[in-house]
C-alpha cells in the first residue's frame, strides 16, 4: 500500500488530543489535591501555636479555625486565610 492510498481521519487525529487534555486535567486536580493536604498539614501545626505566635505571623486563633473548619478535606485551606500573612510567606530575595 503507498502512502497515497491512506486517507485521513479528523477523528482519529483529535482522539489523541481529547486524551492529552484529561490527563492534563487529571494531573493538575491530583496536583491541587496533594498541595491542598500539605497546606492541611501546615495549617494544623500552625494551629498548634500560642496567641504570641500567631499575632508575630499575622493570624488569630480564629482565623486558623476558621480555614481548617470551613475547607473539606481535599481543598486548601490556606485560600481562606487573610492575604497578608498569605503574601509574607512567599519566598523573595
Amino acid at each position: 500500500m503507498r502512502t497515497t492510498d491512506r486517507t485521513f481521519t479528523p477523528a482519529l487525529a483529535t482522539a489523541g488530543k481529547a486524551e492529552t487534555r484529561f490527563f492534563a486535567s487529571a494531573v493538575f486536580w491530583v496536583k491541587s489535591v496533594l498541595n491542598g493536604l500539605r497546606n492541611r498539614q501546615a495549617l494544623s501545626a500552625i494551629a498548634e501555636l500560642d496567641e504570641v505566635h500567631l499575632r508575630d505571623i499575622g493570624l488569630n486563633r480564629r482565623d486558623v479555625d476558621h480555614a481548617l473548619e470551613t475547607t473539606g478535606l481535599l481543598k486548601d485551606p490556606f485560600t481562606l486565610l487573610p492575604p497578608a500573612p498569605r503574601q509574607r510567606s512567599t519566598f523573595s530575595p
